[in-house]
């Protein structure tokens, strides 16, 4: 039979792939970038699916957003390091609750 409880386990999981889903798509970090030599107008955070959408002029030329995957690879990676901290964290101090409770 299935354990009707949620483990630890699985909150952690659930927790890093809804952090994941916000930094990776919903949250997404751009330059607005314009002209021939692509200057930085600024940067600014948005959806990711709408990076196409909603251009604007600046003298002249097409404002174009481009993600920043140095940044987007530096937050998955600390997300990655906090979960994965957690996840050792709560193995270790179930691992000796079990040592504890069996040695009563």
């Amino acid at each position: 039979m299935l354990d009707k409880r949620n483990s630890w386990k699985s909150v952690v999981l659930i927790g890093y792939g809804l952090l994941v889903l916000i930094a990776g798509i919903f949250y997404v970090p751009c330059y607005e970038v314009w002209g021939p030599e692509r200057n930085v107008d600024k940067y600014s955070y948005h959806f990711r699916f709408q990076l196409s959408r909603g251009t604007y002029t600046i003298n002249g030329f097409r404002v174009t957003y481009e993600i920043d995957f140095a940044r987007v690879l530096y937050t998955m990676g600390v997300l990655t390091l906090l979960a994965a901290t957690v996840w050792l964290l709560l193995a270790t101090w179930s691992r000796e609750d079990r040592d504890t409770a069996a040695a009563d």
